[in-house]
């Protein structure tokens, strides 16, 4: 549990670090910043020893004592305040920033947590709207006067864009945000998608005359950048994600094999001069012979799924019967002195899935796991196959239930998944199911694993896979 909460409490800390807002914990009764991440000093250009020493009437640059009285008493009477303000930079700058403050219970003292976000430049955009706004018809960005159904006025560029005159119906694309903006007298911001662009619209209400200016400005290239900083972001997250997890991998399996060679090595020389321990011997031997084997069958795995990721899969019609048929050949061959008996339950004996060669390994792997992680003198395999129907898809449905050790509950749902805690890891398992789950993937197909026995996992497992039918 210590663990637990001790990686609970790195995880939230790495958050609150890595945060791009600046964000501070106050105590509720002094007033004093008592903790606050990086983005708080360097947003406001301070080192961490120098932001240390500061109190919050140092860097505010509006709020007067009664003012920053009144934030605490709406904060502790309804637990949350946000509003805009200014603050000040070392070099005597001034930010606009957005503050959303919460009041939080810390080891049972009150403390409120604000979350700063710089607006400055948002703010910049708007003045600029708002100064083109004086002169709307040379605004080449449409700008708009709405009542709640109709349009007082539009601009050249509102007219084009939204194919409007004054007196028409305010655009449905805008409709509800204008009611919205009325009722609640709150300025909001829409984007909306029109003409192959992307436009960006400020809705402010004017209360006094009961209607709403609108101010848009196209936004596309801005967001199109966005999207790119997105998508390179979220590629090189999976890169180091994949990174992390071959990394592990080799640690952890690939030493687990170096070391059992080295001891059994070590056993062998031990061994070597007595004449009484030939058996002994033999099995040493083979015993490092079937290391070298998960050696190889791990970097072959490893590699599969790195082929996988990186390149598209071709598919192709394929008789999936006969790759059944190999793989229980090969199960044999690599278990020489295991007694297994595999039964083949088939609707039919032909049978073609819309799939490629890696089926012999999605094959393998679930047959090779049904034998290591099984205690039982005899191994019992029963593959069920038929068809199925399932959102108007037609699929080859195969079952594979084994009397193996079974798998827990909680392990269930991350079996299939190669970001495995190396804690938690089953030798060679993980890699294994993992390759087998990003092949189903690629078939477009499904699998999952459910107990032999309903509710007793320790009967036996049932890999169940949806392979799209080749009609």
């Amino acid at each position: 549990m210590k663990e637990i909460l001790q990686e609970s409490e790195n995880k939230y800390r790495i958050l609150f670090e890595e945060a791009a807002d600046s964000i501070f914990i106050i105590d509720a009764n002094t007033g004093e910043i008592v903790d606050f991440n990086a983005a708080a000093y360097r947003n406001l250009g301070y080192s961490y020893e120098e932001f240390k020493q500061l109190q919050l009437s140092d860097i505010d640059a509006i709020e007067t004592p009664e003012e920053i009285k009144k934030h605490v008493e709406k904060i502790n009477e309804e637990g949350a305040d946000n509003f805009e303000t200014k603050l000040k930079t070392k070099d005597g700058k001034i930010r606009d920033v957005h503050i959303n403050v919460k009041s939080i219970i810390i080891r049972e003292k009150p403390f409120f947590i604000a979350i700063c976000r710089d607006i400055t430049e948002r703010k910049l955009a708007e003045n600029k709207i708002a100064d083109l706004a004086k002169f709307p018809s040379e605004n080449p960005n449409p700008v708009l006067r709405v009542y709640k159904e109709s349009i007082l006025y539009s601009n050249h560029a509102g007219k084009r864009l939204f194919g409007i005159q004054e007196g028409n119906s305010v655009p449905e694309l805008l409709r509800v945000t204008v009611n919205e903006t009325l009722e609640s007298n709150q300025s909001q911001k829409i984007d909306i998608g029109l003409c192959d662009k992307i436009f960006s619209f400020i809705i402010t209400p004017i209360k006094e005359a009961g209607y709403a200016n609108i101010y848009g400005r196209d936004t596309t290239e801005r967001k199109k950048i966005e999207e790119k900083l997105r998508e390179s972001k979220e590629k090189f997250q999976d890169a180091y994600t994949r990174m992390i997890f071959y990394h592990n991998l080799i640690a952890h399996d690939i030493n687990n094999v170096f070391n059992t060679i080295q001891s059994l090595i070590y056993l062998f020389h031990h061994y070597q001069n007595n004449p009484e321990k030939i058996k002994k011997l033999n099995d040493i031997i083979n015993e490092i012979k079937e290391q070298g084997d998960r050696g190889e069958i791990l970097i072959k795995n490893i590699r599969k799924l790195a082929l996988m990721e990186d390149t598209q899969i071709s598919l192709k019609r394929i008789e999936i019967l006969d790759v059944l048929e190999e793989s229980i050949k090969n199960l044999h061959k690599s278990f020489k002195n295991k007694e297994i008996n595999v039964q083949v339950d088939s609707i039919s004996n032909e049978l073609f899935a819309q799939a490629n060669d890696l089926l012999f390994d999605v094959y393998e792997n679930i047959l090779n796991n049904a034998v290591k992680y099984n205690n039982n003198p005899s191994v019992e395999i029963i593959i069920r196959i038929k068809k199925e129907e399932n959102e108007k898809k037609k699929y080859i449905k195969m079952e594979f239930i084994d009397n193996g050790i079974g798998i827990l509950d909680v392990r269930k749902p991350f079996i299939f998944e190669k970001n495995i805690n190396m804690k938690d890891y089953t030798k060679g398992m993980g890699i294994g199911l993992s390759l087998v789950y990003k092949i189903i993937e690629s078939y477009h197909g499904y699998i999952r694993v459910e107990d032999k026995i309903n509710g007793d996992y320790s009967k036996g497992c049932n890999f169940i896979i949806l392979i799209p039918e080749a009609l």
